[in-house]
């Protein structure tokens, strides 16, 4: 929804009013443009599996986590010095996932957000903006919306269980575009909202976490009981604060286990006089056995 709403303009204030017949629904100093007229260039990645020349990082799919560059450690590969130079990523370049067998992936931006010297393999495009019309994080923010990946969607395609994104197709995306000014606004308040976000399930993952503590230590608590009156007890705590310890169905299904386990005990009904009397008998008689050398070590 954060994302829906950058791009149409609505997460800043609008001097202009949107255009009312624009499927886009953009406001009138925005203009909408194709990736093609945003980049000086495409260009597939590094193909080679090695060669002469020195050591360079050559970046991999496994090299991107949760849309951003890791830390490394990165593979290098010596080739040669002219390719190190052709295949070169620059600060704000961004990396178009070209090839994968998830569609979720395919078509995802990534940007370059520092200087290294590096390179990247063919399952990765390039692409480097015209960054006097359109900044990188701007781009990477539109890539995420719903109408963006539904249009790579429908320009990917499909070999083998593998799904492939091509430089025409990319080029084909139409990017509703604002002022440079209003580009930098949207991306910081994208950023204040997400960081909301992120301290709020921050918040929600601490508040989790308690609340499994708690239904395990009521669990607990209830599976150790050594007779009914402990069990009647244990329960009480459990329904009184039912709604609050289990909320979602897989919280359900170790309580349901541990009922089995105290009823197959006999600690959910008090037992009758005859019961213990049996009881009673049953542990005199193994203890009589496990006396005997033939048997010992054989009674459960």
């Amino acid at each position: 929804l954060v994302l829906r709403l950058a791009v149409q303009g609505n997460l800043v204030k609008q001097e202009a009013a949107s255009r009312g017949d624009d499927p886009h629904k953009i406001p009138t100093n925005w203009t909408l443009r194709k990736l093609s007229e945003l980049a000086l260039d495409f260009q597939n990645g590094l193909a080679t599996r090695g060669g002469d020349g020195p050591p360079v990082v050559v970046l991999r799919l496994a090299d991107i986590k949760k849309g951003r560059i890791t830390d490394g450690p990165f593979r290098n590969i010596n080739i040669p010095t002219d390719a190190a130079r052709k295949y070169k990523l620059l600060e704000n370049d961004i990396l178009v996932i070209r090839v994968n067998g998830s569609a979720d992936l395919v078509g995802r931006f990534i940007r370059v957000d520092r200087a290294a010297e590096w390179t990247y393999c063919d399952h990765l495009i390039r692409l480097r903006l015209r960054t006097d019309i359109v900044l990188p994080e701007f781009l990477v923010l539109l890539g995420e919306t719903r109408q963006a990946r539904e249009h790579l969607s429908s320009v990917t395609i499909t070999t083998a269980g593998q799904r492939t994104v091509n430089q025409k197709g990319l080029g084909s995306l139409v990017v509703p575009l604002p002022p440079l000014a209003d580009q930098r606004r949207i991306v910081a308040r994208v950023d204040e909202l997400m960081g909301l976000l992120d301290r709020l399930e921050a918040a929600r993952a601490v508040r989790d976490e308690v609340r499994r503590a708690a239904r395990d230590a009521a669990l607990s608590a209830l599976r150790d009981a050594e007779d009914t009156e402990a069990v009647a007890i244990a329960w009480g705590r459990i329904s009184g604060q039912m709604d609050a310890l289990f909320n979602i169905p897989e919280d359900v299904v170790p309580l349901r286990q541990t009922i089995r386990q105290l009823a197959v005990r006999g600690r959910l009904v008090p037992q009758s006089p005859s019961d213990a009397t049996t009881s009673t008998a049953i542990a005199e008689a193994k203890e009589q056995l496990a006396s005997l050398p033939s048997v010992r070590g054989r009674i459960a």
